[in-house]
């Protein structure tokens, strides 16, 4: 529930986030139970250096503003991760996920469909709740690599049917960067499963031979001239997903060429956090957008402090899902609740091609996966700590 906006860019959503993180803070508190605070050496330099840029810069109330999401955000993970401290917990967060995603895929496409299936050129895409097509795009993207992870519902005809369901929505959303990404996280828990099952050097082919049709598939799609004859299709899904192919990489190209030229002419403190948009507009830019890519507004907003901190949360995110891959080969409680591991580190794959595409660095469902994969190692190392009395 993303609309209607509220004032600070604030949403009904943030409304139960805040319920939710009280409540486990007064849970927490009652039960003595461990906090858990991950990624904050990723998250902490870059809010420090978003203050510092924000102090040094034209607008400090931005700069204020955007460092409280991301702390915001911070605390919501780490409540994730708090809760999630054993397998229990962890299946019951994960199966809310699932079915209130279902939920919510299906009223998508219920009131979106003679929408998004409307033809003609006044046809539009869109996103319902969300507020923007590509957050719609990328939550059920993640929603469906969480479910393949977790193996939930049972059934696998049940699962078939709601994953279809999650394409479909996704479809209908028509952001390209969500369609590629599930492409993507797919391969990425392919590949995982393979290495896991036969071993690396199966793995390293699997993946060389899923490159190679890739790149045959891509070159067959523009010897046809596929994307040409989506963006003229009557077909308003062809024209608003694949049809915006080429309008769409033109945009980004001009927005990554303007914000070089910002780079350029930045400091090293950076010009201060969500500042893109306004610098570009100061400048008469022909394309006053955000930055669209998370490297390049960090970079630009943050300076290098903050670029070293989005490394950071990187190299943690990296580090808790190879931990829990591991250990989801040795632990059976977790491979109960995780039978296909592969898949979440796929999701996490998903959104740094994301990243690259668009800014979700403020993504609350991003927030919500980062949130289970910090739990996953954390919250169950202290738990199994505690029963080995160590």
């Amino acid at each position: 529930m993303l609309l209607p906006a509220l004032p600070a860019n604030l949403a009904p959503a943030d409304l139960v986030f805040v319920l939710a993180i009280g409540t486990a803070l007064l849970w927490a508190a009652t039960t003595r139970a461990q906090l858990a605070l991950p990624y904050r050496l990723g998250v902490g330099a870059m809010a420090i250096a978003g203050l510092v840029s924000g102090l040094f810069g034209d607008w400090p109330d931005l700069a204020l503003l955007s460092v409280s999401q991301d702390l915001f955000l911070l605390v919501w993970g780490a409540m994730l991760a708090t809760l999630m401290h054993d397998a229990p917990s962890a299946g019951m967060l994960l199966r809310t996920w699932v079915w209130s995603a279902t939920v919510w895929a299906l009223a998508f496409v219920v009131a979106t469909s003679r929408t998004a299936l409307a033809s003609g050129p006044d046809a539009v895409r869109v996103g319902f709740v969300f507020g923007d097509q590509n957050a719609a795009g990328l939550y059920f993207v993640l929603s469906l690599l969480v479910m393949v992870a977790a193996g939930w519902p049972r059934p696998r005809v049940a699962r078939l049917l709601i994953g279809l369901l999650f394409l479909t929505a996704t479809v209908y959303t028509g952001s390209l960067g969500a369609l590629s990404g599930v492409l993507l996280g797919i391969a990425c828990g392919l590949v995982i499963g393979v290495r896991g099952r036969r071993g690396r050097v199966p793995a390293v082919a699997f993946a060389a031979a899923l490159v190679l049709a890739s790149a045959s598939v891509t070159l067959l799609v523009q010897r046809i001239d596929l994307i040409d004859a989506a963006h003229d299709s009557s077909n308003s899904l062809l024209r608003n997903s694949i049809g915006r192919e080429a309008q769409s990489s033109s945009e980004r190209a001009v927005l990554r060429g303007e914000s070089y030229q910002l780079w350029r002419a930045s400091d090293l403190v950076g010009s201060g956090p969500a500042t893109t948009k306004d610098l570009l507009s100061a400048e008469q830019a022909p394309y006053p957008k955000e930055a669209h890519n998370d490297w390049l507004a960090t970079l630009i907003e943050r300076g290098v402090l903050g670029t070293v901190g989005l490394l950071l949360l990187v190299a943690e995110l990296a580090l808790r899902a190879h931990r829990g891959w591991v250990r989801a080969h040795h632990d059976e409680a977790l491979r109960r609740v995780l039978p296909r591991p592969g898949y979440l580190v796929g999701a996490l794959v998903c959104v740094l091609a994301f990243s690259y595409t668009h800014e979700v660095l403020h993504d609350r469902t991003a927030w919500t996966l980062f949130g289970f994969v910090g739990a996953v190692v954390l919250g169950w190392h202290q738990q199994a700590q505690v029963n080995g009395g160590t």
